[in-house]
């Protein structure tokens, strides 16, 4: 659903710009050119993206053989730089009473507070129904065609996202939705008016996801459970993202065991 309305507006975009165009009379300076037109208006990631989605239609062309080469191929990418913000403990805390104080949309705390400690995708967030709550098994489950990676997972879910759950009133299909029972399309605008009355800056909803997988870990929560958690496709991802947090838990770790040798072990021998 997400990938549906993200590509539609990839493609008013290149309609605008070529869609008086053949394929083959697209060239790399104008792809080029579109890059510096887009610089300013977009973020980076965002513009590697649509050259992304671009270059995928000419390898279609390509193969359907409807174009002979990939003019987006000779066009450099920005170097993307990976976002690391996660909120501290009483960052969280704070986000969630400015959250309370917010009115528009009445859930943004019970938002906040749910992918706090459940480490949804905004889309997913959004999307989810009551349908795929399961009470029995304490846990979620996120459809693959509201999943990044395009396949179903389960989450469990600890006391507060249950919390959250059965504090909601049930009008529509929607756990997360309006007055009127329908799903909130965002939550941005309200999310920055609590962060900047929480004092907190550099702020984005994602955050809230990154915040959770890094609570997971420090927490002691195994990588392939974190990996299940958050749906991504391959643990990779998962040690790309937390790794460093590991090796600092097993810092800590390492000294839990020092109590139980001091029982069976004189270390003065060794000083």
């Amino acid at each position: 659903m997400k990938d549906e309305r993200n590509i539609k507006r990839i493609c008013e975009i290149f309609k605008k710009r070529f869609g008086f165009k053949f394929l083959h009379e697209i060239t790399s300076s104008m792809i080029l050119q579109f890059k510096k037109e887009r610089m300013g208006k977009a973020a980076d990631n965002t513009i590697n993206n649509e050259l992304n989605y671009l270059s995928g239609v000419f390898t279609t062309a390509i193969e359907w053989d409807k174009a002979i080469l990939n003019p987006v191929r000779r066009v450099k990418r920005f170097r993307g730089v990976e976002r690391k913000r996660i909120l501290e403990r009483w960052e969280q805390n704070a986000l969630i009473t400015a959250a309370a104080n917010e009115t528009m949309p009445p859930h943004l705390l019970p938002l906040i507070v749910f992918d706090l400690n459940t480490g949804l995708r905004k889309g997913e967030l959004l999307t989810l129904k009551w349908s795929d709550v399961n009470y029995e098994s304490i846990q979620i489950l996120i459809r693959a065609e509201n999943a990044k990676s395009n396949r179903s997972r389960y989450i469990d879910l600890n006391r507060h996202a249950l919390a959250v759950l059965k504090s909601l009133p049930r009008r529509s299909e929607y756990v997360f939705c309006d007055r009127y029972g329908r799903p909130f399309k965002n939550f941005h605008h309200s999310y920055v008016s609590a962060a900047t009355l929480a004092g907190l800056d550099d702020l984005c909803i994602h955050d809230l996801r990154r915040t959770f997988g890094s609570n997971c870990v420090m927490d002691g929560v195994s990588l392939p459970t974190v990996q299940a958690w958050m749906g991504h496709r391959d643990i990779s991802t998962t040690i790309k993202h937390y790794s460093h947090l590991v090796s600092a838990f097993k810092k800590e770790e390492i000294k839990k065991i020092e109590g139980r040798m001091d029982t069976c072990m004189d270390t003065a021998l060794f000083y």
